[in-house]
């Protein structure tokens, strides 16, 4: 799954006033997060590949700190799709999250097709400037 994140006027969730249709911008954010099964995270500006982490000149910060792993994921989570799911040991639950993922991005490809406002922000990244993409619904 590629998502990304959009912008949405009026916001996401709210009401469509008589004759008011949907405005959409995609929100382009450099900086990266990266958190790995709620005990390590990387928030920095690379990208996470050979030429970000050996050539050009970033910055970041690695922290083997559970807490604050799991705190960014549900802070970002629920900031951008509106809830993350924990296993009873309060843990990612990665398999409801990704289906809770899907379902949100299916809901807002349809709302943005019918100018409506988004339920969040996160919808799937969609290429529209290759020429060989192809939307399939």
């Amino acid at each position: 799954v590629i998502g990304t994140l959009t912008a949405c006027t009026p916001e996401p969730g709210s009401p469509l006033f008589e004759g008011e249709t949907a405005q959409f911008r995609d929100i382009y954010v450099h900086s990266k997060l990266l958190v790995v099964d709620d005990v390590f995270s990387l928030l920095s500006s690379a990208n996470i590949n050979t030429r970000s982490m050996h050539t050009d000149s970033e910055l970041g910060l690695a922290a083997p700190d559970y807490e604050l792993a799991k705190r960014w994921r549900e802070e970002l989570w629920g900031l951008h799709v509106g809830k993350s799911f924990n296993d009873s040991g309060g843990m990612c639950e990665a398999t409801e999250n990704f289906k809770f993922w899907n379902e949100v991005m299916d809901k807002n490809w349809k709302r943005m097709g019918q100018n409506k406002p988004l339920e969040a922000h996160l919808t799937r990244f969609w290429d529209v400037e290759t020429p060989y993409a192809k939307a399939v619904d």
